[in-house]
């Protein structure tokens, strides 16, 4: 089964480095690793990093596969990112949205008939249950509709690595459970799932690892249960919290208020 191991990588943009030296891992596959942190500790762009999408040196390693320096058709082979929205100046509908994103393949990947393409489509529309939308055009969807678009768009091609940024920030109540448990599903596939949260009690909830990131670096990375305590929210977060057990054996996530660490003065 492939994982992701990360050593020093250092990423960002013109002038404006983001991630110092980063090392963590490996991430496993089998489970959902959430990315969670403050805003701007370096979140999205370590996703991007991963998928090729920013500079980056060090390492990051998918198996026995190094990422950076990897052609980007031959990374397409490996990953899927999923971005937090969708270009709404388009003229696609939905099914034409997920046609371009499997005939954005390598073309030795590309295999079967249009039928089966097409039947392809079907399978994950009728997945995230958005098979009533195939003929709409994405610029008449609702913010909500369009992000889960986006994930119909990362999971077409099945890939065995799926980045996903903050996938659930428009999404009402429901389709928030309902993402958070198919990502579940294809983790239990044998993928390996990341995802930017930013909803704390929802990665407590959902996922099995968390990578808790503070100014471009690693702060702790575990299993859940064990990396999200009222220390860390303290240290990162400049919070006091507390984790309590609920009545059906998870845990839940209270905010008493602002830590004396985050107070000025």
């Amino acid at each position: 089964m492939n994982g992701l191991t990360l050593a020093g990588v250092t990423a960002g943009y013109r002038h404006r480095p983001v991630l110092r030296g980063l090392t963590c891992g490996p991430i496993p596959s089998g489970c959902v690793t959430a990315l969670v942190g403050p805003n701007a500790a370096g979140k999205s762009t370590l996703l991007r990093a991963i998928a090729g999408l920013v500079h980056a040196q060090g390492s990051i390693r998918f198996g026995d596969r190094e990422l950076i320096g990897m052609p980007a058709r031959e990374r397409a082979h490996h990953l899927a990112f999923m971005p937090q929205a969708l270009p709404q100046d388009t003229g696609l509908s939905v099914i034409e949205a997920l046609l371009g994103a499997w005939r954005a393949m390598p073309d030795g990947m590309l295999r079967g008939s249009e039928a089966a393409l097409l039947n392809r489509v079907g399978e994950v529309l009728d997945r995230l249950r958005l098979g009533h939308l195939g003929m709409a055009p994405l610029q008449s969807l609702s913010g909500g509709q369009r992000q889960m678009v986006a994930l119909a768009q990362a999971i077409i091609r099945d890939p065995p690595l799926l980045l996903l940024d903050e996938p659930t920030s428009a999404l009402d109540l429901r389709r928030q459970l309902e993402v958070m448990g198919l990502l579940g599903e294809l983790a239990r596939e044998g993928r390996t799932v990341i995802v930017v949260l930013h909803d704390l009690s929802l990665a407590a909830r959902w996922a099995d690892c968390l990578l808790v990131m503070n100014q471009g670096a690693a702060h702790s990375f575990g299993p859940s249960e064990t990396v999200l305590t009222p220390e860390m929210l303290d240290e990162v977060y400049g919070v006091e919290a507390r984790i309590e057990p609920c009545s059906r054996g998870g845990r839940t996530l209270l905010i008493d208020g602002v830590s004396e660490r985050a107070m000025p003065g």
